[in-house]
């Protein structure tokens, strides 16, 4: 076989998006794909979840962050039918360059779901947990005092969250799970005064403070879920689940801690049982509604899978102005604007 640079460059090019839908069982929901073929991140039969494929289209190349395979689309031939370079631009050249309907003359070989090899989660020590919530004198904490005058608010906030302390004034929001097992804690600083998040300072995790490697995230306040009969209201930040858990106590209030996190997390909470549980989304404002928009989607993809789950409109609904979209207020914004109780 003879290739030119011409049709090499035009083989880098071939769609690799088309090429991972072909030549497998792999469907994507924008640019992540449904699970890994080389190590089944993803894939529910292999028992994890979490799917960590992902393409780049603009580079036209494909991640997976779990086991790490990664390149261009040669690659991913090469890797996926076990073949040399030469027979993957053959190939190809053959079944996407030149339009022929593929015979498949090297069989797409996935490794069997037992070779897979999963490390068990390791969980915070009860002891480096309990040592932060000795002194409740982090500055949210001081925050919450201004805002929750009545002692009665304060102590429900500290009892349904375990909100922790640390180091110069950060507080800590732990992630318990559904069984009560910290999976960590994530650390941020705020304004005492403001209760805004400073973003001066970039968070950090107390897994990474503590040099604990193999942990999984979960919902902020999962722990809450399995005893409770309340529609379950999911945020973003962590704050706000907790000041409205005061604010609109018919809710049981949990946070995703990032607007990407929610599929993964909800995919996660198979032991919860929550196709039961009647779940409100409360996207954060953005700019042209984008995160409305993406959290909705998620919500109709889980809605097709039985779930009962809505996304408010609550916020758009408002006529917010563009410098509350860009600043990216939430719910606990115009709670406390509002001072709903």
């Amino acid at each position: 076989m003879n290739t030119s640079n011409l049709d090499l460059q035009k083989i880098k090019a071939i769609d690799i998006k088309k090429v991972i839908e072909s030549e497998s069982n792999i469907s994507f929901r924008k640019n992540r794909g449904s699970f890994c073929p080389f190590c089944n991140s993803g894939n529910h039969n292999s028992r994890n979840s979490d799917s960590a494929f992902n393409i780049n289209p603009q580079k036209n190349t494909f991640k997976c962050f779990s086991c790490g395979k990664g390149s261009s689309v040669i690659d991913f031939i090469m890797t996926l039918k076990k073949i040399g370079y030469k027979q993957a631009l053959e190939y190809l050249r053959e079944n996407y360059l030149e339009g022929t309907v593929s015979t498949t003359p090297f069989p797409t070989v996935k490794p069997p779901i037992q070779q897979v090899k999963f490390k068990a989660i390791e969980y915070i020590p009860d002891a480096i947990f309990k040592q932060t919530l000795v002194k409740a004198e982090s500055n949210f904490h001081q925050y919450l005092s201004t805002l929750f005058q009545n002692e009665r608010h304060r102590s429900n906030v500290q009892s349904l969250y375990q909100l922790g302390s640390y180091e110069n004034g950060k507080v800590v929001f732990w992630q318990i799970d559904d069984k009560g097992m910290v999976r960590t804690g994530k650390i941020m600083q705020y304004d005492a005064a403001t209760g805004r998040r400073d973003r001066s300072i970039k968070p950090s995790w107390i897994h990474y403070e503590k040099d604990i490697k193999n942990t999984k995230c979960c919902f902020f306040g999962e722990h809450l879920l399995p005893s409770s009969k309340k529609p379950v209201g999911i945020v973003e930040s962590e704050a706000t689940a907790v000041v409205a858990s005061q604010y609109l106590q018919d809710f049981t209030w949990i946070a995703t801690g990032g607007k990407n996190n929610l599929e993964n997390l909800l995919r996660g909470c198979y032991s919860l049982n929550m196709r039961k549980k009647k779940i409100i989304l409360f996207p954060d404002l953005s700019e042209n509604m984008a995160t409305f928009l993406e959290w909705r989607e998620i919500g109709e993809e889980f809605r097709e899978r039985k779930y009962n789950i809505t996304t408010s409109s609550a916020l758009e609904d408002l006529g917010v102005s563009l410098e509350d979209r860009r600043a990216g207020y939430d719910l606990r914004d115009y709670l406390v604007k509002e001072n709903i109780k």
